[in-house]
C-alpha cells in the first residue's frame, strides 16, 4: 500500500518496521461492511503532519473481491453501527478555513457507506448522525463564555451548524439564526469573514456545495 497521493514515480516499498516512515498505522481489522455477512478487510494509515492524515483501504471480499481506498482529510472517521449497517463518520472538508482560521473551523456531517461495492455519500440518509453533529456545532458556537467566546472562536461553527441544518431540510432556522445573531452583533468575529460579508460568503457556499437545494 501506497499514500493516496504518492507520486506515480516514486518509489513505494515496505522496508520493515523501524524504516517505514508512516508514523502510525493501524491493524488489520475484519468488519461487516455491506451487511451480507462478509466480513470486509480495513486498514487505517495515519500519515502524520498537519492538515492530512487518515486514509483507508477496504478490501471486499466474497466471490469477487474488490478494492477500496479513500482519504479522509482533516476530518478523519469514526465508525458508527445503525441497523445493522456499519457507516464511516466523517465530515466536509471543504469547510475548512473556509470562513475562519483552521482552528475554529467546524467540518458538518459526512457520512459514507459501502454501496454496490463502492464507497458513497448517504449523508442525507441517516438523519441522526447529521443532528449529532448539528447539537455538538450549536454548543461549540455557543461556547463556555457566551458572547465572549463566540467572537474569539469566530463563526466556523455556525457555518458547520447552517451546513447540518440545511441537510434536516430545516435550513429556514439557519436563515433566522443568521438574522438574530447578525443583528446582536454575534458575527464580529476576529477570525475571518464577518457581518452580512460572513453570510454573503457562507449562502455562497452552501448553494454552490449543494447544502441549499429544495
Amino acid at each position: 500500500m501506497c499514500p493516496l497521493d504518492w507520486g506515480r514515480n516514486a518509489a513505494c516499498t515496505w522496508g520493515g518496521p523501524d524504516t517505514w516512515w508512516f508514523t502510525n498505522h493501524g491493524p488489520g481489522v475484519f468488519r461487516n461492511l455491506t451487511g451480507s455477512g462478509s466480513p470486509a478487510v480495513v486498514i487505517d494509515l495515519y500519515l502524520g503532519g498537519a492538515h492530512c492524515c487518515v486514509q483507508s483501504f477496504i478490501a471486499l471480499t466474497g466471490a469477487k473481491p474488490t478494492w477500496i481506498a479513500h482519504d479522509w482529510k482533516n476530518p478523519g472517521y469514526h465508525g458508527e453501527e445503525l441497523g445493522g449497517r456499519y457507516y464511516f463518520v466523517s465530515g466536509d472538508n471543504r469547510f475548512d478555513y473556509a470562513f475562519t482560521a483552521y482552528a475554529f473551523s467546524w467540518a458538518p456531517a459526512q457520512v459514507w457507506a459501502i454501496r454496490h461495492e463502492r464507497l458513497v455519500d448517504v449523508t442525507r440518509s441517516v438523519p441522526s448522525l447529521v443532528a449529532a453533529d448539528a447539537r455538538r456545532a450549536w454548543k461549540t458556537y455557543l461556547g463556555k463564555w457566551g458572547r465572549r467566546d463566540r467572537e474569539f472562536r469566530g463563526v466556523g461553527a455556525l457555518a458547520g451548524w447552517c451546513a447540518d441544518e440545511y441537510l434536516l431540510g430545516r435550513g429556514s432556522s439557519c436563515e433566522r439564526v443568521l438574522r438574530e445573531e447578525l443583528a446582536a452583533g454575534y458575527l464580529n468575529a476576529r477570525e475571518g469573514a464577518h457581518g452580512r460579508g460572513f453570510i454573503r460568503a457562507l449562502n455562497r457556499d452552501l448553494r454552490r456545495w449543494g447544502y441549499t437545494r429544495r
